[in-house]
């Protein structure tokens, strides 16, 4: 089902110049938990990448409502220390077992 969202929707919009609405859309739709997963890494990382310098609270939150299995763990903690987003840094490095990386 998501895959279409992920994929097929990104690369249109992508294409078409609606890359903020698209991100728009879909932190409100995870952050409210209509969207549990995000399947495809790439967009993942480009939503996080998206939201840090506009939204960079919600990104906490949005990391908070996606499955953990959604997440791209070394990348997200590395966003996250950047950011000083620690409680999110916390709860992947938790998730992932690898509290090393967050010391660096």
């Amino acid at each position: 089902m998501y895959k279409h969202l992920f994929e097929t929707i990104f690369e249109l919009v992508g294409g078409y110049g609606l890359a903020e609405e698209y991100f728009e859309s879909l932190g409100n739709f995870i952050s409210v938990g209509r969207v549990p997963e995000v399947p495809n890494k790439f967009v993942l990382n480009a939503l996080i990448e998206y939201f840090v310098p506009r939204k960079v609270e919600l990104v906490d939150r949005l990391i908070a409502s996606l499955r953990p299995s959604s997440l791209d763990y070394a990348s997200t903690i590395e966003v996250c220390h950047k950011h000083k987003l620690f409680y999110s840094q916390m709860y992947v490095s938790q998730l992932s077992g690898d509290f090393i990386t967050s010391l660096n």
